[in-house]
């Protein structure tokens, strides 16, 4: 799978071939021409679940469901998907053959020529381990092999999070069955992709820690599109403030965790989610206060993924009233 961020080199070789690229003013011009046509072209690569793949003929994935989603807030109703390399996206949205990119992308300030919308989604790198061999923390992996992905920010974080590693292991692709076998002890990876590639692996592979990191997802736009950048924010926001944005992480997105709880300091509590529960409701029944929700989410971001991904008979750490 080739989802990552940029390798720089490939990025300079996509804009090198980009020298038709519309310059200013006509940058500007692309939020009228997407209005005016009622569609939004956008830039993806495709066959890379859970973000974007073929149901049958047609397109399914988060970054489809976000991408008509913002469509619709924009104004237009049509979303059509224009495939490409991951690494060249950029330079073949200078080149003016999309709208945006919307591809599972991190903002990158050093892409030239591209500009990054506000989150569309929040994510960390997890921890994926081999069942019942006794790594549960990112501690545990000292003295042993560490896989990741083949990506130098990702190698970067890695050599962070995990100290005194006997190795760091860097695969694109075969480091699920590498790990299943024993070869590697821990691998490091983004959490949208682990949970999906896990589905097979459920019965030997689990992950244990989440959040590990703080990054984000982004729209790209070309740079001085002002008018179509400003749009696709305000779209953003209001989307991730509905519960349409809920349904979507819970239907791409959900299924994985909680990791178990290790400890429960003193005045904290154990609280079950029960039948309609979210973060705010429970804070707002069990601590009296909704906007304590936070708290309660520092509290287990460790162990669940994201604050709209809790289920039915999760076990949550509370903090004390």
């Amino acid at each position: 799978m080739t989802r990552k961020l940029l390798v720089l080199s490939l990025v300079l070789l996509a804009l090198a071939l980009a020298v038709t690229a519309p310059r200013g003013a006509a940058a500007e011009e692309s939020l009228q021409r997407v209005l005016d046509a009622g569609v939004l072209r956008i830039g993806a690569e495709p066959n890379t679940p859970p973000m974007l793949f073929k149901s049958g003929a047609r397109y399914d994935g988060f970054d489809w469901a976000v991408a008509n989603a913002l469509a619709k807030r924009i104004g237009v109703d049509t979303v059509v998907v224009v495939p490409g390399k991951y690494s060249e996206l950029p330079g073949r949205l200078i080149a003016d053959k999309f709208d945006v990119i919307v591809s599972g992308y991190t903002a990158d300030p050093s892409i030239p020529g591209v500009d990054w919308s506000e989150s569309y989604y929040d994510y960390g790198l997890c921890l994926v381990v081999r069942k019942g061999r006794g790594v549960r923390t990112v501690d545990d992996l000292a003295g042993k092999v560490v896989g990741l992905f083949n990506d130098p920010a990702a190698e970067q974080d890695v050599r962070r999070l995990v100290r005194g590693a006997k190795a760091y292991e860097k695969y694109e692709d075969g480091y699920f069955d590498l790990l299943a076998a024993g070869k590697i002890d821990g691998f490091v990876y983004d959490f949208p992709y682990a949970q999906e590639e896990l589905k097979e692996y459920r019965d030997r592979l689990e992950i244990v820690q989440f959040n590990l990191t703080q990054s984000s997802y982004n729209v790209g736009v070309r740079r001085g599109a002002t008018s179509l950048l400003k749009m696709v924010n305000a779209a953003i926001r209001e989307l991730k403030g509905s519960e349409e944005y809920r349904q979507i992480i819970r239907k791409y997105l959900g299924g994985t965790g909680p990791a178990p709880i290790a400890k429960v300091a003193g005045g904290q509590s154990v609280y079950k989610v029960r039948p309609g529960d979210t973060l705010s409701r429970i804070s707002r029944d069990q601590l009296g206060q909704v906007n304590r929700w936070y708290e309660i989410w520092e509290l287990n971001k460790g162990r669940i993924a994201d604050p709209n991904l809790i289920e039915v008979g999760w076990e949550l750490l509370l903090p004390s009233r």
